[in-house]
């Protein structure tokens, strides 16, 4: 039987960083606030960008939470959660649709209580 997930989670905050490193780029960085939903046309030598959400969790959940962010206007991505893979090469792309939320469901063995973030690279 497939365990239910937990609370749902929004993420309503995320920062935005141009970086064509494989790997998570680090806490100080130049991260750059963005609002959600997003939109931006990057320049032509931007081949990837990271989107970095915060988040706090002031006491572990008791099942798998459910993460949810408005679109970052992403088609393909690598998913990370406190800089460890989580999916790689996922998509959410609905036909049709451009501004469309997505949602993924994060092991308990990937958090811990206090500061969080979940990577998108694109």
């Amino acid at each position: 039987m497939a365990q239910e997930p937990g609370k749902l989670l929004a993420l309503d905050k995320a920062e935005m960083l141009v970086s064509s490193s494989r790997e998570v780029p680090p806490a100080d960085a130049h991260w750059e606030p963005v609002a959600l939903p997003f939109f931006r046309t990057f320049p032509p030598d931007a081949r990837v960008v990271w989107f970095r959400y915060p988040f706090e969790l002031t006491e572990m959940p008791s099942a798998a939470p459910l993460l949810y962010s408005r679109r970052t206007g992403m088609y393909m991505f690598d998913l990370y959660i406190n800089g460890r893979p989580l999916a790689m090469h996922a998509n959410i792309t609905v036909p049709g649709t451009y501004v469309v939320g997505f949602s993924w469901t994060v092991p308990l063995d990937r958090l811990h209580q206090g500061r969080n973030a979940l990577h998108l690279r694109m």
